[in-house]
Order: C-alpha cells, then structure tokens, then sequence
C-alpha cells in the first residue's frame, strides 16, 4: 500500500480471484489496512454475486463473487472468429445478469493470468458488441456500488471460512504440496515475528544499538516473496521452488546475523560472567525448561542442569571483530543443554546468577519404554503404540502415534487414493533411550516402511504437559502420502483450528470416504475429510501443535497429519477426485521430494480448557525462551530489562516490533468468545499511548494505557517514544 501510494493510487480492493479457499479473518485483516471491498473466485456458492462477508471479530468487507471465474479470454481467443466470439460474450453476460442482485450492472473480466492485454482489434469486437458496458476496475467497481446503494444491510451476509468447492475447484491438495516449503515458512515466521522483532526492540531499548531497519526489511520482502500461492502451496514447476528455497536460506541467514548482534549486545548490558542471561519473548511470565548455550572457559564444570551435547566451535568475538582473521585454532569449546527457570516476566532479558540454579517440583523419569513428568505419563506398548495417562485427572489416552502410507495418484493440486490399494502401517523395530532428564526425557523410536526408515524422538520436559515429537526420515518411494495418525477414542466430528487471527470449528463425517465416489464428475471435485492448520488444533480432548505440517485429516475416530505427500505432474487428467485440469500437464519431477531429508516436529496435549492456553503451548513449542553464559567482559548491575506488560491473559500478542523515530508497536488477539479489557504498562518512559491500524497510522489515543478489544478483535498499540 505504501508503494502504491508512492505512484498515485489510492484505491484498493482485496482481490482475491484465485486463492485456494480463503481463511474467516481476511475481513478483519481488510479493515485494518482501510480496506472495505473483497473480490473473490474459490471457495463460494454459485448464486452468490454480491454479499457481505464477516469475520469472527464482527469486521464486514462488501463482496464481490467473480461467478464465472476471473479468467475470461473470448476476445483472445484465436479459435473464434468475430460472431462466435459476439455469442460467447452473450452467453457469458446473461450468465452474470442472472447472479445479480437486481441493484447492480454484472463486472465481467476481461484477460487474465498467462496472457498479455488485449489488443484494440479484440477490445473492438467488445464495444460492437455492448457500446453501453465502460470499462472499469474491481475497486472502482465496488466502490461506485456503495455510492449508488448507501444501506446494504439487504445482501446476503457469509461469515468465516469460503471453502465452498460446489461452484469452482477448491484444490486443498496443495497443503501437502511440498511440505518442506511449509515448514520453512513457518520456522522462519515464527522467527521473525516472535523472536527476532522482540529482541531487536529490547536490544535498541537498552543499548541504543542501530536499529537494522534496511536489514530487517529485506528480509521480510525476501519471506513475502515466497508468498504467492502457487509458491508457497507447491503447485508450480520446479525451478520456482527451487528458488523458494535460496530465498528461505536468505532469510535464515538475515534473520541469525540480526538475532546474533541482538544477543551480543544485551549480554553485554545485562548479569555478570557467572550469570545466565535468558531472553524471554513470550507474553507471559514464564516458568519452566529453557534451552542454554554455554561458552567453556578454562574447561570448567558445568553448571547446566543437564547437557545435551558438547562441541568445538570458533570464538564468538572472531565473528564481529573485523580485524582480526577467523584462524582455525581460535576455538572454544560450547555445550549446549538445559536449565530452570522460574517467572521470568514477559518481552524480557533477564540475568540468573548460575550458582542460583532453580530445580522443578517434579522432575522427568525415564525408562526403555516409559517418561513421566508429574503432569503427563507416557508408555510404549507392545504393540508399539502410545498410551499416555493425564496424571491430573487420571483419563487414560490409548492408541497414540501410528504411522500409515497411502498410494496417492493426485497431482500438486489435489491430493487422491487409489482405489483397490489400501494404506500401509509402518512395523515397530526399536526404542532406545536419548535423554534420561532430570529436565528433559527423550526416546527415540524406529519404524520401518516400505523401504523407509522412521526414526521418532518423544521428549518429555519437566512442568510441561505437551509431548514433543520430531520424526525423521528420507523419502524412498514415488506417488504416496505419509501420515501419522493419533486415535481419539470417538468419531471426529468436529476439530477446532487456529485460522489467521483466531480459531474456527469445521464439521466433519467420520465416515466419508472419498474413494468411494470416485470417479467424480467432469467438472467437479469431490469434498475431502482434510484441513489447513496455522498452529495448532483439537479434536475430541486432544490437542496438536505441528511446525509447519499445516494439513491434517478426520477418519473415523482418527486425527492424522500429513509428513509428507509425492507426486509427478504438477496437473493430471485422471487424478479421480477432480473432474477436469486444474493446470499446465507439466511434469514435476521435484514434487516426489525423492531422496530428500525430512525433518518433522508436532506435539501432542491433553486439550487445555481455554483456548489462551494453546496459544501459550504454540509459542512455548515453536520456542520462546532461550539463554546463554554472561558477556565474559560483562559486569553490569542490571538483571532484567522488559518492554510491555498486561494481566489479561486472553489477550494474546501476535507483534511486537520497534518503530524506528516513533516507539514500539504492540498487536493484541482476543482469544476469547467476550470483550476483554486491561492496563498496559510499558517498561520504559513512553510520551503516550495509541491505537493504531495495521499500517500504523494513528486512530485515537488510549486514556492511561487502557485498551478494550471486542470478542475475537485484534488492537494494535502504539507506545510513542519523545
């Protein structure tokens, strides 16, 4: 928006034509950024032309229902001559007078994706043939609506997810498409958004560090430009997503030299050498197991609570000195492990002398085929499977952790069995112990499948009721979909996701099988029993939190996630589950993922009574508290330093990022079904305190800091510096 402004356009519109199903927030997103207007293909009902469509927050865009698709190529279509293309623009427009209200003239597109403008000779043959049509654009359009209809409370109103297939294909295939784009994306997410912004604000807050504003720019462009969507849903050729991938490494790298100088800097202000410095970018204190860097000197004893692994790395000072040349002999050696921690305050550096080492109530156990934690015991049975008992209320949870291979015949696009081939379950070979605690405990399971290795971590820490998986694996076979399954004890017949800004509820029939509908019709598409995930989901008191596996799927009485899916083309013919091309026929060789390393992290919970606390578990398993030894040079008195806080708990923090020249940013989720209300209170002098929308531009000012965010609303704050 702000570059378009740069060359004169001042109007906008959500345009949306080809999305593959569109999330229930987009309208509160629209609004923040000033926009009131939506144009939109996939994922709505035929008869729909004009609507309003609603968010959970209650936030209304005016839309627009492209009926007959945004791509309308008659006047470039070299097979017709003049009169044919005179009759298919009839036929197209009394199709989009039927779908109008009755209160507007029909947009029709003209062009589309794949070609150039249309020549003056093709848009001839359109004013012959309608001289009263005038051109225009999908803003302009729906704008000019609004003018000439000021109430229109009389349209049909549609709230949340558009993932209506009935009229155009909604191909949900893509979120298994390449799942290694995914979970890239959303490692470095996370790592911009909730590690990187935070520890940046804190480092410029306490040391007056530059802030790196160009650096920190490029690399969310960098991110934004695998964003589209035949990139980041895997549906394109290979050479895109090759590039995909350079672009991620860019960003990491970015995103590591940024976070380096971040934490270079704060030790240096904050604790001693004998101190442990813990950063903390969570929204709420924390209590509980933190992971720890800890630089040796002189070969001393550790004082870690328990060690993961020790190596020999180049001295931190030889990485910012440029005068002096990284030789192989200036080394160190760096153990990496855990400690415990205890109310360390949010948005925070805090320094903890290593000599005050805190220890939890209870500890972890581990045995060949057990861990347990005072919260959650967790056993593998002899039959391989995971029984986990909730050690709060006593329910015993069976059937846990089944890995299951399909045959799959789908392309980027759709994902479709295979009709008489049924999955394969993968054969328990081992278990072994990795981590005996006292903090951390980890078992490490190996499976075999068709060829494949599946080698599975649990890890179990202490005060923690999630069990953390990582599973890990390399792609041996071509057209399949790998899955692992948690069985929920009853039919699933409704799962609650997290969406964009808030978490939706979709139904399900635990019977549905799509193979036994197929062949679909030409032109349509069967519905699937599968989902999309930001985070984390539940479904018959179970929770899961997944890193960037973003599809899961209902069967019976089971919850599956996908690891992996491989295909050939990027669009088939005879895919079954789709009645037409959804694409180019090009092969795509890269989407079998063939010989290709996956690593794969999810978790699993007993679901939590308050939607807060999955958010809280998200942020904890994607990692938001971390530490390392003191600055050796260090000797300052200060041993915290914080940005913001607040008490309300259901008001989740989804940014908090500095604004150079203005202060601080902070945007707030109500988690919650009501209006909440609270104090904030900055931790450093703020001039004053402001709402603002999501281009941060100013709305009004908040009296004392107090902020009141309607049920499932986001607010975002400006605290101003002088």
């Amino acid at each position: 928006i702000r570059e378009a402004r740069a060359w004169g356009c001042h109007e906008f519109t959500g345009y949306l034509p080809d999305t593959f199903g569109h999330g229930a927030d987009l309208p509160e997103i629209f609004r923040q950024f000033g926009i009131e207007s939506a144009v939109v293909w996939r994922g709505v009902q035929p008869e729909k032309s004009l609507f309003r469509w609603q968010s959970p927050s209650g936030a209304e865009v005016l839309t627009l229902h492209l009926t007959e698709g945004y791509f309308q190529m008659i006047l470039q279509d070299w097979t017709l001559n003049e009169a044919e293309k005179r009759q298919a623009l009839e036929t197209l427009t009394a199709k989009l007078e039927a779908v109008c209200p009755g209160i507007a003239d029909p947009l029709m597109p003209v062009g589309g994706d794949h070609l150039g403008p249309v020549t003056e000779a093709g848009l001839a043959v359109f004013r012959g043939y309608r001289p009263d049509f005038r051109e225009t654009t999908p803003e302009r359009y729906l704008a000019d609506f609004r003018k000439e209809n000021k109430d229109i409370g009389d349209l049909p109103l549609i709230q949340g997810e558009l993932t209506d297939n009935s009229g155009s294909f909604l191909l949900p295939g893509v979120y298994s498409s390449r799942m290694y784009l995914k979970q890239a994306n959303r490692r470095l997410e996370h790592r911009m958004s909730k590690q990187l912004e935070p520890m940046l604000a804190l480092s410029h807050r306490a040391t007056g560090q530059r802030y790196p504003e160009a650096e920190l720019d490029l690399a969310w462009k960098l991110l934004i430009l695998n964003h589209p969507h035949d990139s980041i849903c895997g549906c394109s050729v290979d050479a895109v997503h090759r590039e995909n991938e350079v672009r991620f490494e860019q960003v990491a790298q970015l995103a590591d030299a940024m976070m380096d100088r971040a934490e270079q800097a704060l030790a240096s202000v904050i604790g001693k050498s004998d101190d442990w410095v813990v950063f903390h970018t969570g929204d709420e204190p924390y209590t509980g197991v933190v992971p720890m860097v800890e630089d040796v000197r002189n070969e001393e004893e550790t004082h870690l609570s328990q060690v993961e692994r020790e190596r020999t790395v180049l001295r931190d000072e030889y990485r910012y000195d440029t005068q002096r040349i990284p030789l192989a002999h200036l080394t160190q050696t760096r153990r990496t492990g855990w400690i415990w921690v205890e109310n360390i305050p949010p948005f925070s550096v805090s320094a903890i002398p290593k000599s005050h080492a805190a220890v939890p109530s209870e500890v972890v156990s581990v045995t060949s085929n057990t861990l347990r934690n005072g919260l959650i015991s967790v056993q593998v049975g002899v039959d391989d499977l995971l029984t986990v008992v909730d050690l709060k209320t006593g329910r015993e949870i069976p059937g846990l952790l089944t890995f299951w291979d399909k045959p799959d015949q789908g392309d980027s696009y759709n994902s479709a069995p295979v009709p008489g081939l049924e999955p394969v379950q993968a054969r328990f070979v081992s278990a072994r112990i990795v981590a005996e605690g006292p903090l951390v405990g980890i078992l490490e399971l190996r499976h075999e499948l068709l060829g494949m290795t599946l080698e599975t971590r649990l890890r179990l820490d202490a005060g923690s009721p999630l069990l953390r998986f990582e599973t890990r694996f390399v792609n041996r076979r071509e057209n399949h979909k790998l899955q692992v399954a948690f069985n929920t004890g009853a039919p699933v017949t409704e799962v609650l996701a997290e969406s964009h800004l808030g978490t939706v509820i979709r139904h399900y029939d635990p019977a549905y099988r799509e193979v036994s509908h197929m062949p679909v019709p030409a032109w349509k598409e069967l519905k699937t029993s599968t989902g999309p995930i930001q985070r984390f989901l539940s479904a018959n008191g179970q929770s899961w939190i997944t890193e960037g596996l973003c599809e899961y799927e209902v069967s019976n009485a089971e919850v599956s996630i996908t690891l992996l899916r491989a295909f050939s083309h990027l669009s088939k013919a005879d895919t079954g589950v789709r009645g037409a091309q959804a694409g180019p026929p090009f092969e795509t060789p890269g989407g079998q993922c063939l010989n290709r390393t996956f690593i794969c992290r999810y978790a699993w919970a007993p679901t939590p009574l308050e939607k807060q606390h999955l958010y809280r578990l998200a942020d904890q398993f994607y990692g938001a508290t971390w530490g390392r030894s003191g600055a050796a040079e260090a000797q300052p008195e200060v041993t915290s330093i914080s940005l913001v806080q607040w008490d309300a708990s259901e008001l989740k923090a989804i940014a908090c990022y500095w604004l150079p020249e203005r202060g601080l940013i902070l945007r707030l989720l109500n988690t919650s079904d009501v209006e909440v209300s609270t104090l904030l209170k900055a931790d450093f002098p703020a001039a004053g305190c402001w709402a603002v929308n999501f281009l941060d531009e100013l709305q009004y000012p908040l009296q004392d800091g107090l902020v009141v965010i309607p049920p499932h609303g986001v607010q975002t704050i400006l605290f101003a510096v002088g």
